[in-house]
């Protein structure tokens, strides 16, 4: 991910719910795992989520992106990925 890992899964199932967040500089990555972002600010952070399970889920509204990277690959199966109302 390129930055260290703020939080993990590590293939274990990890649900995180996060509004009114400031994410600065930090790696977040998951494999299983279900994450929901609320009014968040990314700034230069690596964060991406790989594979997927049935049921996970990935949410990011209202969210700003400055720099860094977001990654998402649901390649393994369905994952419900939204983003809407952000700015990148």
């Amino acid at each position: 991910m390129g930055a260290d890992n703020a939080f993990r899964d590590d293939w274990g199932i990890l649900i995180g719910r996060f509004t009114d967040c400031e994410f600065d500089s930090f790696g977040a990555g998951a494999y299983v795992s279900s994450y929901y972002f609320t009014n968040c600010l990314f700034d230069r952070a690596v964060t991406g989520n790989s594979a997927g399970e049935p049921g996970n889920q990935i949410y990011i509204g209202n969210c700003t992106f400055h720099g860094g990277y977001l990654g998402l690959t649901p390649y393994l199966n369905p994952v419900s990925i939204t983003v809407q109302n952000s700015a990148f």
